[in-house]
């Protein structure tokens, strides 16, 4: 058996196990609730250039594998167990990489460990982890070291792993491990608290409708079709900060904050869960979900209260709602923060064209086209503005402009087809109204594609 030299001991007398580790190491995470799993203990070496070599125990009460009622969320056998997780470690880590699988029997009760590397923020990361079925309790056991340095660590971890006990029990013997090595365990595996029945557990699972699972340092939160979103309990704030940005999601961002509030990177998180809201406010937006948009983007200002562009955003969506103050109001905060934010004098000149304020539409437009000469939305909108201005010329010129900037702008077309009709040019006018057709069916805007052939019989 490896032994570790200038030990100290841990005993969890909740799960009732033990382990032996370097005196060295640090406890970095001890009791911490994550979900329907508690994270019992974590322990690390000195950090390297890549990440801390970590041991740690992941514990829940209830058994994943279930005889007599079948639950969905989780597989069913070790085997399917093996292929689920080597699917979700794929999509879950870049570079993944599977080095081993195999079934154990340990303490005669269902087990799998699964050996892998991926590409961490600071280089490949090397991961171990064994899970341990049908004691009441299911338990992970968990490695990671920068995989360069897994030859180095690999008999430190085998030392703890081998000095685990799990149960109460005064008489121990070397317990086989089928198709591996031998390990030190408990004769007889007692556990305490009583551990939830099938029927108890499959309820709580239900209605969580959510399956965690221990990967990486992080809880993994799997939604019955699927990955549903992640959230990151991990073990100190370097890893969770690396492991949020590994995913890049609203809840991996969120966890970080909710478990290091005084961490290294909250202000990095903050800017990142802002992004993060507002391209989700952006999608709502396009669905035209504008309640949900305005939510979003309240939550990116919230946390960025100097986001110009959410600000602009959800002046988008107050036009929209033809909300014109609440427009105007979100499109002065987006300059005021940006004097040089070109798309927002452009959204405001929308505002003031709507109501009927041309010269302050014109001066938008203008400033827009000032700070940026290639914005052909800002020459669309300027050209409507002249039209309405019956300065027909100057409309034209605009709307040529924007064509030559934006091929296939097809409001360009529409505007300038409408233009040159009404003028007594209706064979060009339907020359560009076609091609706006055309443009509209390609890019798959059925609504109006159809309005712009509605127009064309006009003319």
């Amino acid at each position: 058996m490896q032994t570790l030299s200038k030990l100290k001991s841990y005993d969890n007398k909740e799960w009732h196990f033990s382990f032996a580790y370097p005196s060295e190491w640090k406890i970095l995470w001890e009791n911490e609730p994550a979900d329907s799993w508690i994270i019992p203990i974590a322990i690390a070496g000195q950090e390297q250039s890549g990440g801390l070599p970590c041991f740690s125990v992941n514990a829940r009460r209830g058994e994943i594998l279930q005889e007599k009622e079948q639950v969905l969320v989780f597989p069913s056998t070790p085997q399917e167990y093996i292929k689920q997780e080597q699917e979700e470690l794929k999509r879950a880590f870049p570079g993944f990489q599977l080095i081993s699988a195999e079934e154990l029997l340990l303490d005669n009760k269902p087990s799998a460990r699964l050996v892998y590397s991926y590409d961490g923020v600071k280089g490949r990361i090397q991961e171990e982890c064994t899970t341990l079925f049908g004691v009441g309790v299911t338990f992970q056991f968990i490695s990671e070291v920068p995989a360069r340095d897994s030859a180095q660590f690999a008999p430190v971890f085998k030392g703890i792993f081998e000095s685990l006990r799990i149960g109460r029990s005064s008489s121990e013997n070397s317990i086989k491990i089928e198709g591996n090595t031998e390990i030190s365990v408990s004769q007889q595996v007692t556990l305490s608290p009583q551990p939830l029945g099938a029927a108890a557990a499959l309820k709580q699972w239900k209605t969580k409708g959510k399956t965690p699972w221990l990967v990486g340092g992080a809880i993994l939160l799997l939604g019955l079709g699927g990955i549903g979103f992640w959230q990151f309990q991990v073990l100190s704030d370097h890893w969770a900060w690396e492991a949020s940005q590994q995913v890049n999601t609203i809840n991996g961002f969120e966890q970080y904050l909710q478990k290091h509030p005084q961490g290294k990177y909250v202000t990095q998180a903050n800017q990142k869960l802002a992004d993060l809201y507002l391209n989700q406010g952006n999608e709502r937006l396009d669905k035209e979900d504008f309640q949900g948009a305005i939510a979003d983007y309240n939550k990116a200002i919230e946390l960025d209260p100097n986001f110009a562009l959410a600000y602009n955003n959800r002046g988008v969506v107050y036009y929209n709602l033809k909300q014109w103050q609440k427009a105007l109001a979100d499109y002065n905060q987006a300059i005021e923060l940006d004097p040089n934010y070109a798309l927002a004098y452009s959204s405001r000149g929308v505002v003031y064209s709507n109501l009927k304020q041309w010269q302050k539409a014109l001066a938008d437009y203008n400033q827009a086209i000032k700070l940026d000469p290639n914005l052909a939305d800002a020459y669309i909108k300027r050209g409507w503005a002249y039209v309405n201005l019956n300065h027909w010329q100057k409309g034209i010129a605009d709307l040529n402009k924007a064509i030559e900037l934006d091929h296939d702008n097809a409001l360009a077309y529409v505007i300038r087809g409408g233009i040159r009709a009404m003028q007594g040019d209706r064979r060009e006018g339907r020359t560009d109204l076609r091609k706006a057709a055309q443009l509209y069916l390609q890019q798959g805007d059925q609504a109006n594609y159809q309005a712009t052939l509605n127009l064309l019989q006009q003319f």
